[in-house]
């Protein structure tokens, strides 16, 4: 993720460039309680001012203990990108799948759930149905994640 700090924090600048729903999966585990690693659809609805799935803008206050590297990140977003969206790959490799529009992200979430299915050996087509089926009953401002 260091490596692309810059990048996820012009897709969290557009978004408030664009009076968009930051929709940050961390803000949604701390309102939680921060004890999971992954957010479930039933999770966004979570009635807390740090829920940026619900609020607008920023949350009220920090998550973490962000780091140098992020911090720097935040006061230098990368630049020149119309980037509004990412979803974490599942390669294990940290890195993240970058689209401007939301067709591109669907279709984004789409190849991270039909290459995590077919490394465990799950039949693609039906991977792809489900995924598909899955998706088109996200509302509008779907998950990030």
């Amino acid at each position: 993720m260091q490596a692309e700090s810059r990048r996820v924090s012009a897709v969290y600048h557009n978004r408030l460039r664009q009076n968009m729903l930051l929709q940050a999966d961390p803000t949604v585990l701390y309102a939680l309680g921060g004890e999971r690693r992954r957010v479930f659809y039933r999770d966004l609805t979570v009635n807390s001012p740090y829920n940026t799935y619900l609020n607008l803008g920023l949350p009220p206050g920090p998550i973490c203990n962000p780091g140098l590297a992020a911090i720097e990140a935040a006061l230098a977003p990368l630049e020149d990108t119309e980037e509004l969206y990412f979803v974490a790959a599942q390669d294990g490799s940290g890195r993240h799948l970058f689209s401007r529009t939301f067709r591109e992200h669907l279709a984004a979430k789409q190849r991270r759930v039909l290459g995590t299915a077919t490394r465990r050996g799950a039949v693609p087509g039906l991977v792809v149905a489900a995924a598909a089926a899955t998706l088109n009953r996200c509302p509008a401002a779907a998950p990030n994640g």
